[in-house]
């Protein structure tokens, strides 16, 4: 029911651009192949200024998404401590490689990969609460043990990404 993001100029500017994006595809070649992705990007501009609105609404929200977001990371990471030191998870999957970690997605190796995208964010959650001591000192655990998985996971992208991050 609030709507005053519609007067956002940032909104107007993707809007424009989405109006840009759909008078292209009139005269477009491949309208049938880019069709359906270009029609649909509404989504994601929706989707990004729904999300502010929640966030700011009431910082009671945030810091929900915040202990749910470090309690998910924190069980991720002891499966993946756990499946490297005993080779199974606790699902019981076995190492799909014995030279790599899986943790709870079985046979697809990207658990470094996923660990390294949400390392930012959780960062900058934990930067946002910094005057919260406690969160603060259990999070740096966190993220410690964090970057010391995704070198155990073998994903040398992941890893060097990682550090790229934490040097910037």
């Amino acid at each position: 029911r609030d709507f005053t993001f519609v007067k956002n100029k940032i909104f107007i500017f993707f809007f424009i651009f989405y109006l840009f994006l759909i008078f292209s595809l009139i005269f477009t070649d491949y309208y049938l192949e880019v069709s359906v992705n270009i029609i649909f990007f509404f989504r994601f501009i929706l989707f990004a200024f729904g999300l502010s609105l929640f966030l700011n609404s009431d910082i009671k929200n945030l810091k929900k998404i915040y202990f749910i977001f470090s309690l998910s990371i924190l069980i991720i990471i002891l499966d993946g401590y756990w499946q490297y030191f005993f080779g199974v998870n606790s699902l019981g999957f076995e190492k799909f490689r014995p030279d790599r970690i899986s943790g709870f997605f079985k046979d697809d190796l990207i658990l470094g990969s996923y660990l390294s995208r949400l390392l930012p964010l959780l960062i900058g959650l934990t930067l946002y609460f910094k005057k919260n001591r406690i969160l603060t000192i259990s999070n740096f655990f966190i993220i410690s043990g964090t970057i010391t998985l995704i070198f155990l996971t073998g994903e040398r992208a992941a890893f060097f990404k990682t550090i790229i991050f934490l040097i910037i």
